[in-house]
């Protein structure tokens, strides 16, 4: 069994986390970039884009410009395992107090896994594709839901329909420099039975668990559900596009999302999307980016 057994198991066995406000918020930073996945776990298809990882390093850096001194981990290509991704949500949640700011870059293929559970209206689960297998919507609702109350958590996700990935655009083709961030169906379904134990796991696990995300969460992506994103030379169209947006001084996340789409010039549009504690979500998209 691939996955997520230690993370399971380890959150199952103990209690919601406690802790006092946080007088001296800390930020932290987790990359997740695949320019590549291993084909032994989609059917041959290793997924070969160009600009992922460069997104995450860059991300990262434009971070440690901002915040010195903020603690940062990146998973690349085959260090982006099912249980390394599982392994650093897990100690983030456990390291985040409240007041804290966590920012989780992902850059890479988007896939799509029918929906079981009945939450989704066009019946398909959005899926982050690992290197080794896919992370479940739900599963990825899970992990979010372990980050204390008063935590704040910066998503920013560059694959294609990336503002919850409900929807598939297979027809859809790039011009030359660019190619599409999605799976071919093809893959997806090869993945779908290779990796069938993995995702049949994950959705037993979470049967009937209650799933209530506590922390602020704004979440920065680079389209709509109807929508595909841009793989780069250098970027991704959306990572490149943000990471401009930053040199104009945006004033709060907001903003920054509306500078991004101005200078996106591909035929997709960046979302900013509010979860998990409604009001704290709010006030964080009120913020200036990536500040204490």
């Amino acid at each position: 069994m691939l996955g997520f057994e230690f993370l399971f198991g380890k959150l199952f066995s103990k209690g919601e986390p406690k802790a006092a406000p946080n007088p001296n918020a800390k930020a932290y930073f987790l990359g997740i970039g695949l320019n590549r996945v291993n084909p032994n776990f989609y059917g041959g298809w290793n997924g070969e884009l160009t600009a992922c990882v460069n997104d995450t390093v860059d991300t990262q850096a434009l971070v440690q410009s901002v915040i010195p001194g903020v603690k940062g981990q990146t998973l690349v290509n085959d260090q982006a395992t099912m249980q390394n991704v599982a392994n650093a949500y897990a100690g983030l949640a456990a390291k985040a107090m409240p007041g804290d700011l966590v920012i989780i870059q992902r850059s890479g293929h988007g896939g799509q896994e029918r929906d079981e559970s009945g939450d989704e209206a066009d019946k398909l689960d959005e899926t982050l594709c690992l290197y080794d297998g896919q992370v479940l919507d739900d599963t990825h609702a899970y992990l979010l839901s372990w980050f204390r109350a008063g935590v704040r958590v910066l998503l920013i996700t560059d694959t294609c329909h990336s503002q919850t990935m409900t929807r598939f655009a297979p027809s859809l083709t790039a011009a030359a420099p660019y190619a599409i961030r999605a799976i071919p169906r093809a893959a997806q379904t090869a993945a779908s039975q290779i990796q069938r134990e993995t995702i049949l796991y994950q959705r037993s696990v979470l049967t009937g668990v209650p799933i209530f995300v506590k922390a602020g969460i704004v979440s920065l992506t680079a389209c709509k559900d109807s929508e595909v994103a841009y793989d780069g030379q250098k970027n991704g169209a959306f990572t490149g596009a943000l990471l401009k947006a930053w040199g104009q001084s945006p004033k709060d996340y907001e903003d920054f999302i509306k500078r991004t789409r101005k200078l996106c010039t591909l035929p997709q549009t960046p979302q900013l999307t509010l979860e998990g504690a409604a009001n704290d979500a709010k006030a964080f998209a009120k913020q200036k980016p990536f500040t204490l």
